[in-house]
């Protein structure tokens, strides 16, 4: 099965290989087959930051200590993507004729109508339940932001996936 890949700098070039993209350093990484799940969990990174912090914050009762805890993880995450994983791939010079991926784009290339609705229905009741979760639990107002920038997060992937699913129906 083809594995399709999303990100905001995801491209494809003319021969339809999948690259990362520094436009800095005008340098593609070629995403292959055995790269696909690592480049998944870093493309994820802020996200999961986002949701070690609300969890944290419900075990450790001084946010300031829940920060801390979180930079220290987000700073090796992102060292750990720099300076090991995307050294780790194929890096191409100057790529040439080189097409944006939208996260769209790429699930309607990937084609698959039941687990494309599932997921945005799964990530519209993510991002209701995280709204009620604010309404139904007394908290503070940093797990209050943490829910709301989840819940706006699952929300936009609903969006996607919905839009998707409806596209792939045309």
């Amino acid at each position: 099965m083809k594995q399709v890949i999303r990100g905001s700098n995801i491209y494809k070039d003319e021969r339809g290989r999948t690259f990362i993209y520094d436009k800095r350093k005008n340098i593609g990484y070629l995403i292959q087959e055995k790269n696909y799940k690592e480049y998944q969990l870093y493309s994820n990174r802020y996200i999961l930051l986002v949701i070690l912090f609300v969890l944290f914050s419900n075990f450790i009762t001084r946010w300031e200590y829940v920060l801390i805890l979180i930079i220290i993880i987000g700073i090796g995450f992102e060292y750990s993507y720099r300076k090991k994983f995307l050294p780790s791939l194929t890096s191409f010079a100057r790529l040439k004729q080189i097409k944006r991926v939208t996260p769209i784009e790429s699930l309607i290339e990937k084609g698959n109508k039941p687990t494309c609705l599932l997921l945005g229905l799964a990530y519209l009741t993510v991002s209701i339940l995280m709204m009620i979760n604010i309404f139904i639990t007394k908290t503070d107002l940093i797990n209050i932001v943490g829910n709301i920038i989840i819940s706006l997060g699952a929300f936009y992937f609903a969006l996607i996936h919905l839009i998707a699913f409806l596209k792939m129906h045309k």
